[in-house]
């Protein structure tokens, strides 16, 4: 019967003095006093009970009695098929469990596609030119490096679509919205062998700009400092340093990034959207 308490009760609940005491007949000592009521699992107690029928089929096969023997069969087979029950209803436990989820998941990207508004606009403006790909080198990623020497910007997972550069917002990882937009990081690449600061801007079509949150080697969004940044050497490319901040776009539309040092600049527009 000691067996059999331990068996049937969950050792890992349990409250008041009597849950106490049984655990301390049980384990010895001074028992244990948990937050929960002690509680009984039907598929444990139909387990313990189908071993006990074959039990009854052991027993009654030994003393040769037909009626002994078929009555332990019976009581074996009723076992056995109780034991089901518990497995089914777990089975569609599960499975509801499963479909609520999905349907939960649905309903959240449905949300989330609604919030984030239309797929890109088709902006106006001239392809825009990107870093070669280069193997086994920092340059070698699914998504492009957008620019021109002596800075490149990436963001995963932008995309060229006809020679422009596209985000679909619902491709990114984890997307967050935070107080003025959508939260993207943008990982900026630079030559090191230009010494020279370079200004950045990113701009609505109003030419409005929008909001760059400030990082470690960005205490500045709107600057490529080479003092906050250590320049890397990765041979085969040329030594190069990054930079990573966030940007919040506020949705749909065409935005214009501008990069500008000591005698050049560039400029390239960005479509975002679903």
């Amino acid at each position: 019967m000691v067996l059999l308490e331990v068996i049937l009760l969950q050792v890992h609940v349990g409250d008041g003095p009597a849950w106490t005491t049984i655990t301390a007949i049980v384990g010895g000592g001074g028992g244990s006093n948990l937050t929960e009521p002690p509680s009984w699992d039907p598929g444990v107690l139909l387990g313990v009970l189908v071993l006990m029928a074959w039990g009854l089929v052991v027993v009654s096969s030994l003393v040769r009695r037909s009626v002994a023997r078929g009555l332990s069969m019976l009581v074996l087979a009723v076992m056995s098929a109780g034991l089901l029950v518990p497995i089914v209803m777990t089975g569609g436990d599960e499975m509801r469990a499963q479909a609520a989820a999905a349907q939960t998941q649905k309903a959240q990207q449905a949300a989330l596609d609604e919030a984030i508004g239309p797929s890109p606009p088709a902006c106006d403006g001239p392809g825009v030119p990107l870093h070669a790909a280069v193997k086994d080198s920092i340059w070698e990623y699914k998504a492009p490096a957008v620019g021109r020497a002596p800075v490149w910007f990436h963001i995963d997972p932008l995309s060229i679509e006809k020679g422009h550069a596209v985000l679909h917002l619902g491709q990114v990882y984890q997307l967050e919205r935070g107080p003025s937009g959508w939260k993207i990081g943008m990982w900026w690449l630079t030559d090191a062998s230009l010494r020279d600061m370079i200004h950045l801007s990113i701009t609505d079509t109003s030419g409005a700009p929008i909001t760059a949150d400030s990082s470690a080697p960005m205490p500045d969004p709107g600057a490529l400092d080479p003092a906050n940044a250590e320049e890397i050497v990765r041979p085969p490319v040329p030594p190069y340093r990054t930079y990573v901040n966030t940007v919040e776009f506020p949705g749909t539309g065409c935005y214009t990034i501008k990069a500008e040092w000591p005698g050049d600049r560039w400029s390239v527009i960005l479509a975002v959207g679903k």
